[in-house]
């Protein structure tokens, strides 16, 4: 079998040993690559062996690339002899259509819309006793990060991203990746500001601001972070939007939803 003749597919030469690698003193440990989870127990890294004529990714043959742990399935793993390959579909890695993009990034940048991202951590705090207490990353960073690599938004640049948008790796050293689809990215921040992203509107929640915990729908009380609908102010107007699809969080120790456009269902006059 050559594998070099493909016509729609991408294939990897992948290290899988790597995944279940690790190195005590001066030995290295090898786990039985059977156990535990597909997704913690593989390789999301190889080097494109080859990649179909059509190929809409700049990659060249020969990069080290990291991919999705959904890369594994599709029957996309084979074996010759020694080495293992992922010969994964064209559509699944460039995600067209509805598919989720399965190719993230090479060592060098970001590929195509997906962006590379890292935490924003809390400073570390020192004390009068010479002790080091290092913070947890509060709530209202869970969804905020800083841009590494990416096609379309400068390096360093603060993001605000949906909820459980981020998805971790590890490369071949070990050390944590993040990256984000470009579609779940909300908002950028520019000099301390909330800069709307993509198809989303940041809305300010008004039923929020109201001291009850349960508001009125249909004749029937409800918790307020339960309502499919509420009120908002989007650009100095009154909206009415699809609630309970939108992402809540905070900025400056203010609420905000960000919110796809098209679950606003109507907008009023400006107040």
């Amino acid at each position: 079998m050559n594998i070099l003749k493909v016509v729609n597919r991408y294939v990897f030469d992948v290290p899988e040993k790597d995944a279940f690698k690790q190195k005590i003193g001066d030995k290295e440990i090898y786990f039985d690559a059977s156990l535990g989870s597909e997704h913690d127990n593989m390789v999301q890294y190889g080097t494109l062996v080859a990649k179909p004529k059509s190929a809409k990714f700049d990659i060249d043959e020969g990069e080290l690339v990291y991919f999705s742990h959904l890369a594994r399935n599709y029957q996309a793993r084979i074996q010759i002899k020694d080495k293992v390959y992922y010969s994964v579909d064209q559509k699944f890695c460039e995600g067209i259509g509805n598919l989720y993009q399965l190719i993230l990034c090479t060592n060098k940048r970001a590929v195509g819309d997906v962006t590379i991202v890292e935490r924003i951590e809390e400073p570390e705090e020192n004390y009068k006793s010479g002790a080091i207490f290092l913070k947890t990353k509060p709530d209202n960073l869970k969804n905020q990060f800083k841009v590494v690599k990416s096609n379309k938004i400068k390096a360093g640049t603060e993001i605000i991203i949906s909820e459980d948008a981020d998805y971790d790796f590890l490369d071949e050293n070990k050390k944590e990746l993040i990256a984000v689809q470009d579609q779940h990215i909300m908002a950028t921040i520019d000099k301390g500001e909330l800069v709307p992203y993509g198809d989303y509107a940041i809305i300010e929640p008004l039923d929020d601001e109201e001291k009850e915990d349960f508001v009125e729908k249909n004749g029937v009380f409800i918790p307020k972070d339960k309502a499919l609908r509420g009120w908002g102010r989007w650009k100095d107007s009154r909206v009415y939007y699809h609630k309970v699809q939108s992402n809540n969080f905070e900025y400056k120790k203010k609420k905000y939803s960000g919110c796809i456009k098209q679950d606003i269902y109507y907008i009023c006059e400006k107040e």
